[in-house]
């Protein structure tokens, strides 16, 4: 999965229907993307009594004095490649309105894309809002 190099390369993000998906964390085989409204997203400059200096391994320290938040509307993990016969697993926790077959069909496209994930793997989707479940797969 090509989701480690996009970590290191810094933020990473992109436009997908009326969200804004960023990169949350990655691993060898784990990546998970926060879906975000991009209406609610604030610059903030930190005041003096604000900032926040962190120590580094070095020695150094690293200020942050300004920041961005954003409402994380939902979240997409991906686990792949998977040991058993399903290779690809995918659950995206977002409020019900958003478990249509086109929206989450999209998303997987997108993002199988993205990281690498041969179209033609088995995967498994499954969306929760944590009343409701629907679940898609490809297991060929």
């Amino acid at each position: 999965m090509q989701a480690e190099q996009l970590y290191r390369d810094g933020p990473f993000e992109f436009e997908f229907g009326e969200f804004v998906v960023q990169l949350d964390f990655a691993s060898g085989s784990s990546a998970c993307f926060l879906l975000t409204d991009p209406q609610s997203k604030t610059e903030h400059i930190a005041d003096e009594e604000d900032i926040d200096a962190t120590r580094n391994e070095d020695g150094t320290h690293t200020v942050i004095t300004s920041f961005s938040t954003a409402t994380v509307v939902g979240e997409v993990t991906i686990h792949h490649p998977c040991l058993d016969w399903i290779r690809a697993r995918l659950r995206v926790s977002i409020p019900r309105q958003w478990h249509s077959r086109e929206f989450l069909t999209n998303i997987r496209e997108i993002l199988f894309e993205l990281l690498g994930i041969p179209s033609d793997d088995t995967w498994m989707l499954t969306a929760s809002d944590g009343d409701a479940t629907m679940i898609l797969s490809h297991e060929d």
